[in-house]
């Protein structure tokens, strides 16, 4: 039988976490290594929605103090990760970050298209 995340000891939580990054194509990046919520259990920050709110609160209070804080969220809104507290920021108020980012891409992408059309005409 098949233990919950809670029966795993730390070392088996880190291999689930390998294996699934494995399968997922996870890019892991060497400041999640920093992060305050490396070896917590994920429920905090992927609640079920009753639990929702009162593991935001307590996933926003870890982050808070996290030193990679700004490295997550940054990487959440370029991966458009939808669901789950990342850097102390909500799915849902993140969706406006990623509205952004997706907008400045596109502009960037239009910029670059026209300087390569300047430069061969």
């Amino acid at each position: 039988m098949v233990g919950t995340m809670t029966d795993r000891k730390k070392k088996d939580l880190k291999d689930y976490r390998i294996d699934l990054g494995d399968l997922l194509q996870f890019e892991e990046a060497p400041w999640m290594k920093l992060g305050k919520c490396r070896d917590l259990e994920t429920d905090v920050f992927f609640a079920d929605a009753g639990d929702a709110a009162a593991a935001a609160k307590v996933a926003q209070a870890i982050c808070s103090i996290c030193p990679v804080k700004a490295e997550c969220l940054d990487y959440a809104v370029r991966h458009g990760c939808e669901y789950g507290i990342w850097g102390g920021v909500t799915a849902y108020a993140r969706k406006d970050l990623r509205r952004e980012f997706i907008k400045e891409q596109r502009e960037h992408e239009r910029e670059r298209i026209e300087l390569d059309n300047l430069a061969t005409t």
